[in-house]
């Protein structure tokens, strides 16, 4: 299908002329991100967990600010992205390992909203979105730049000890974002230093661990790592096995039996 001038300008926005720096391409991202989502729902969301936006976009206060301020690609990512709905018996709608979902389909007021991560953790530049969140103090944050094209994965309890070839140094940015604390500390731009992809990079990061069962998805919501700290005394890989034996990841998999099946041998955890 043809693609007219202005939705190609609206597409791309480029970080570099250099043809091996990665691109950020607005509708990539989108249809990246519906294809994980829809991935996730034949793993373990409910099949209506996936909101569309309109045509145009969600529906915003015509006035609405951001305070830290987001830029004009932020803003339209935001306005056209699809989001998740969390069931209301569960206790999270997390898409990676103790990842939150965020949602920004709608505001109740023009703000200032502030969007952003606790600075203690890290700043972000007006070009930089939070797209998942740690509840606690364990889990992950992900971030999307739209003006280098990347994701990153960050896991601030850890720190940045898997880094890619798109990481960047501290000391290499130009004029980073601080803010205070509410301690009266200053904080920057921590995210950098972490783990960052491409789109493709990213999302066949995310696809491979979910459908080789090296995340496992729980019935209230929650991902964990299958090889994580649970694994020896609550029974990951039997977790796993069940998985496998409902169908997963061919087409005969039966998702509600399987996670009803996932639910009962948490129960018999005391989970």
């Amino acid at each position: 299908m043809s693609r007219t001038p202005d939705s190609m300008e609206n597409d791309r926005h480029k970080f570099s002329t250099n043809d091996d720096e990665p691109i950020y391409l607005r509708n990539e991202i989108i249809s990246a991100v519906t294809a994980f989502y829809k991935l996730l729902v034949r793993l373990y969301l409910p099949n209506d967990a996936i909101k569309y936006p309109p045509p145009n976009g969600w529906f915003w206060p015509a006035d609405i600010t951001f305070a830290p301020p987001k830029s004009p690609a932020v803003i339209d990512l935001m306005k056209h992205m699809p989001y998740l709905q969390r069931p209301a018996y569960w206790d999270s709608l997390q898409i990676y390992e103790k990842t939150e979902a965020v949602d920004y389909s709608s505001f109740n007021t023009a703000g200032p909203h502030d969007i952003d991560p606790d600075p203690s953790l890290t700043t972000l530049p007006s070009h930089a979105l939070l797209i998942g969140y740690a509840r606690g103090r364990n889990g992950h944050y992900v971030f999307v730049d739209t003006e280098r094209g990347t994701f990153t994965l960050c896991d601030f309890q850890v720190g940045p000890r898997e880094q890619t070839y798109l990481s960047e140094d501290l000391e290499d940015v130009e004029n980073p974002v601080v803010r205070l604390d509410r301690f009266g500390d200053e904080c920057t731009e921590h995210w950098r230093e972490y783990a960052t992809y491409t789109t493709s990079e990213f999302f066949e990061k995310l696809t491979r661990e979910f459908t080789e069962l090296e995340l496992i998805p729980h019935p209230n919501g929650e991902v964990h790592f299958a090889n994580g700290a649970r694994s020896v005394s609550s029974g990951e890989n039997r977790l796993r096995d069940i998985f496998v034996d409902h169908g997963w990841p061919a087409k005969k998999y039966r998702k509600e039996d399987c996670m009803n099946r996932v639910g009962e041998f948490d129960k018999s955890l005391g989970m």
